[in-house]
């Protein structure tokens, strides 16, 4: 048995297995939790490292997710602890998750006080410190959960950066610095968020002209921290392959983000296009500075404007209890 575990141990690649910490920030439970739910119920078997350093596989991410959403809907960790990932995922889709806060005390005093935190990351941008952005923002999920990280810190911190590239003290190399750290960030906690959630309900984007994708992220974070299946297909995606791509996955809602006025000229008859050839059964998500505008001058019927992040949950509650239409 021995020589067997030393095999598969091996047959791992560095790049398939992730540290505590990194595990702690892509589930929102603190290392402590993780180690007492190690210890006390053997939820995974993480394997050792140089200097016995934990060392999780990406089917540990997903276990650790989804006893965490179990725990935050209400289940004692003692009664699940030992389920299988089916019974798991059928608790956390039919008892839809609040976000997952660390049960233990937060670890930085600075996080009871959001204007310090966002001061420090704007001050991390601002001289191009990556490991401290990646820290600051780790230990804020820690201590926070999802949607606070979200709405708290990430929020303003986007503002704040536009704000201050308008006034022209950040640049656009700070905008792009930001936005790398930021979209690792973001795909890493959605692919652990969607995890659980095996059927599409709905298909996010930007359109052609669009490269700005952070607030179709962090819709698709919301939708996946609320239980809501969902795919990203990223910026610049064209209307073909966008509507090919809902009618494949037979999706309820096409998520689309419209910032810049300066690409009106192009999304306006994109939307046109794409509410004309979606299925009857699709309705379209119109976000963005721009979206009221776009979708006015289109005069897409089923199009439906979202003015912030706090109208996705509203939207999406009647989703969780939808199947995707069959494809034939």
């Amino acid at each position: 048995m021995a020589g067997a575990k030393n095999k598969n141990s091996s047959a791992l690649s560095g790049h398939d297995l992730l540290p505590l910490a990194t595990v702690a920030r892509l589930t929102g439970l603190s290392s402590d939790v993780i180690r007492a739910w190690e210890r006390r119920y053997g939820v995974v078997h993480p394997i050792r490292g140089p200097r016995e350093a934990r060392l999780y596989k990406a089917a540990d991410v997903e276990r650790l997710h989804l006893l965490a959403a179990a725990v935050s809907a209400g289940r004692s960790i003692g009664d699940v602890a030992h389920l299988e990932l089916s019974d798991l995922k059928a608790i956390v889709t039919t008892e839809v998750p609040t976000p997952v806060v660390a049960t233990v005390p937060q670890p930085l005093g600075r996080v009871n006080g959001q204007g310090s935190i966002n001061a420090e990351l704007l001050a991390a941008v601002e001289r191009y410190d990556e490991r401290r952005v990646e820290e600051l923002l780790g230990d804020a999920l820690i201590a926070l959960g999802v949607r606070p990280l979200i709405d708290r810190v990430l929020v303003p911190l986007l503002h704040e950066v536009g704000e201050r590239w308008l006034r022209g003290t950040f640049t656009v190399a700070h905008e792009h610095f930001l936005s790398a750290i930021l979209r690792n960030l973001l795909a890493q906690l959605l692919r652990v968020r969607r995890s659980y959630v095996d059927v599409p309900q709905c298909l996010l984007a930007t359109p052609e002209g669009e490269p700005h994708e952070f607030g179709i992220l962090l819709v698709a974070l919301v939708l996946a921290d609320i239980g809501v299946g969902m795919r990203y297909l990223g910026t610049n995606v064209p209307a073909p392959e966008l509507v090919e791509a809902a009618r494949t996955l037979g999706v309820r809602v096409l998520g689309l983000s419209f910032v810049h006025s300066a690409n009106r000229s192009r999304a306006v008859p994109y939307l046109r296009t794409v509410a004309k050839a979606l299925p009857p059964y699709v309705d379209v998500w119109a976000g963005g500075q721009d979206a009221p505008t776009v979708v006015e001058l289109s005069g897409c019927q089923r199009c439906v404007v979202l003015s912030s992040l706090n109208d996705v949950p509203d939207r999406a509650q009647s989703l969780s209890a939808l199947r995707s239409v069959p494809k034939h």
